[in-house]
């Protein structure tokens, strides 16, 4: 692949100051899935190669952290309230997956590499920063809780691991991986 000069691909897309998160995610054929930075409704577009923009589907409350599934077929994303949804774009509907309430609050959400799970952030009522995974249609699991902030970053390819940030009060945003079965070992420290 040539590498070259850093050009805009496009403009006003949404910005999230936590963690410097994006709205936008990209697939493995170079096609861009992103949240506009507009008020009001938050759309959903997508962003062929050629430049075309073909508007997917808007939401009143909000897309935060689009991530498209890996066959491409469903997006994951935080609604501004909190709650976690997927859209399903061959049926063009939106359902709830994880609900913010009064205990809890999620964000970020990451498909597994296999496409049947997310996995998020969280911070539930007792006070602890968790990561947990969710199969819709079913309860979330919690994957590691610490008493700092968390969020997910991504899957390795094989699913093996999860890569995470940990927010701490003295070192700073640290990422982080979580084997599916095993203790979690830091990868980078970034003071």
């Amino acid at each position: 692949m040539p590498v070259g000069a850093a050009i805009p691909v496009v403009e006003d897309l949404q910005f999230g100051t936590y963690a410097g998160r994006h709205f936008a995610a990209a697939s493995s054929t170079g096609t861009l899935v992103y949240a506009p930075s507009t008020e009001g409704q938050a759309v959903l577009q997508w962003l062929a190669r050629d430049g075309a923009l073909t508007p997917i589907r808007g939401h009143d409350l909000g897309i935060e952290s689009p991530r498209l599934s890996p066959a491409g077929d469903r997006v994951a994303f935080m609604g501004r309230r909190g709650d976690i949804w997927i859209l399903d774009l061959n049926r063009n509907s939106v359902d709830l997956v994880v609900p913010r309430t009064s205990e809890n609050n999620n964000w970020g959400p990451v498909w597994t590499p296999d496409g049947r799970s997310v996995t998020f952030g969280s911070r539930r009522g007792r006070g602890s920063w968790g990561l947990w995974e969710v199969t819709p249609g079913s309860e979330p699991i919690e994957l590691l809780s610490r008493q700092y902030g968390l969020g997910t970053e991504a899957w390795s390819p094989d699913g093996r691991f999860l890569i995470f940030n940990e927010l701490h009060p003295e070192r700073g945003l640290d990422l982080w991986a979580l084997p599916r079965d095993g203790e979690p070992w830091e990868l980078v420290p970034v003071e």
